[in-house]
């Protein structure tokens, strides 16, 4: 808390949260074996309220050719958002289908406050010192988003070897800017509603002992959450990630074809997967220095994910490993300014979009039951990150600084930054007791050697050696 950030050598982020709280109340209900063929209603309803307070300042000490620039920004940020809902699920049995049918809702009620008390820009050359105030701003801003959700899902079990599942979703949202605070980059009483249909099939095949296929394809929808569409965000940034109304909602295409192996010792799966993804949502940097949300033309991505692990018996001991590859490529077309002062229109293509190709986990696990009394489990894990690098346009980069500064070397200022490669230590320990081992506790300890990593597009530095303890109880 209140401790500075050093980013680069040349920005430096002091940040404090005195308050993050979050507070929340769920309950619901289940009736079972309702008739013969309706197995099971179960109603489940939340709320929640989330409270963060937060303080940000940015020192930025910047070299442009003889010119000594520092810029210093103070920010204050109060979010209050209330959060209430449901999912009403029943269950049904039909001969060799199983049915799912509901529907979810899900209300967001954001209070933010933006308060901006000002900042000084200060140019220093040789014996010549100019300082230029940043002027202050506070808006107090109120938006709310209803998302409606009707769904059912067959699972049908054509053999005993073969089983085929088929859903369909239909989402209907509602979006809207109750109070603008007086922004006038902010449209007042902005609205905005949407609605999608989505579906899935896939199929499951386990006739060959203890190995099962699997094949799936999916649609994905998502609709642009409230701090994206109207509030941005400046945590623990040298630069404001801007807000953007105009957002489209994303929607994609999911394929995976996978097996698995379990002889209850051994078990691996190894699962490929490929999404097409149109109006895809990220941010990208714009004039001025800052970022703002954006959707990309399209996404395309493909990967592999593989797990494996070996009960030893008689030990309680298990190794496992985990691990990802991942490649993202995204289209995108941008308004770009070029050295010669004009601009144009520039669609590029990427596969540099900040997200390592391979990341994992490797570790050991054991769990021993003390005679039906407690149980101890342990976890001594690595996580771990290849590097990554992020290729984007960024309009400071367009001019030559005579040798002193970074140079771009095209016409338009496309920059590339790297994300170095991370490994850290770490150990979970915990106990279950009780009935039904209803109590558990779990300590943990992250990060054990201390290291300094940062995560891909991530501007903040990860926590060093830390540790995490809880205690709850299943009712």
């Amino acid at each position: 808390q209140g401790q500075p950030v050093v980013m680069n050598n040349e920005t430096t982020i002091t940040l404090d949260l005195p308050q993050w709280d979050r507070q929340t109340i769920a309950g619901g209900f289940e009736l079972r074996d309702v008739t013969s063929f309706l197995q099971k209603v179960k109603l489940d309803l939340y709320y929640q309220n989330l409270k963060k307070d937060f303080y940000n300042n940015i020192y930025v000490h910047n070299w442009q050719g003889a010119a000594i620039v520092d810029v210093s920004t103070d920010v204050h940020t109060l979010n209050d958002q209330n959060s209430f809902g449901g999912v009403l699920q029943t269950d049904w049995s039909l001969g060799d289908h199983h049915l799912i049918v509901g529907a979810d809702f899900n209300r967001d009620d954001l209070d933010a406050l933006d308060d901006r008390p000002g900042g000084y820009s200060l140019i220093k050359m040789g014996n010549m010192v100019m300082q230029t105030p940043i002027a202050a701003s506070a808006y107090s801003y109120r938006a709310v988003q209803d998302n409606l959700g009707v769904f059912a899902q067959d699972e049908w079990t054509i053999s005993d070897d073969l089983t085929a599942t088929l859903g369909i979703r239909e989402t209907w949202v509602t979006s809207e800017l109750k109070d603008n605070g007086n922004n006038p980059n902010l449209p007042p009483g902005r609205k905005i509603s949407d609605s999608k249909p989505v579906g899935n099939v896939g199929l499951v095949y386990s006739g060959f002992g203890s190995v099962s296929l699997r094949a799936l394809w999916s649609q994905g929808y998502r609709f642009p959450p409230l701090n994206a569409l109207y509030f941005g965000t400046v945590h623990g940034s040298s630069s404001a990630t801007l807000p953007n109304p105009d957002l489209e909602p994303e929607t994609s295409n999911s394929y995976e074809l996978g097996v698995r192996f379990d002889d209850g010792g051994l078990s691996f799966d190894i699962g490929i997967f490929a999404n097409q993804a149109k109006n895809y949502i990220t941010t990208q940097p714009i004039e001025g220095g800052n970022n703002q949300y954006v959707n990309a033309d399209q996404a395309q991505t493909i990967g592999l994910e593989l797990g494996l692990a070996y009960n030893i018996p008689s030990t309680g001991l298990t190794p496992y490993t985990t691990a990802t590859f991942l490649r993202r490529k995204i289209t995108n077309t941008i308004t770009a300014s070029r050295r010669n002062g004009t601009s144009s229109q520039v669609t590029y293509s990427t596969y540099d979009v900040g997200q390592p190709s391979l990341w994992g986990r490797v570790g050991i696990k054991y769990e021993k039951d003390f005679e039906n009394s407690f149980v101890f489990l342990s976890d001594v894990y690595m996580d771990w990150a290849v590097k990554s690098q992020e290729y984007y346009y960024d309009s400071s980069f367009i001019h030559d600084f005579n040798g002193t500064g970074v140079q771009s070397t095209f016409d338009y200022g496309f920059v590339t930054d790297e994300y170095p490669a991370w490994t850290t230590l770490n150990l979970s320990l915990g106990l279950k007791w009780g009935t039904n081992h209803r109590w558990n506790a779990t300590l943990g300890l992250r990060n054990i050697f201390d290291r300094e990593y940062r995560i891909a597009t991530n501007t903040i530095v990860e926590s060093g050696f830390h540790i995490v303890a809880g205690i709850g109880f299943e009712f």
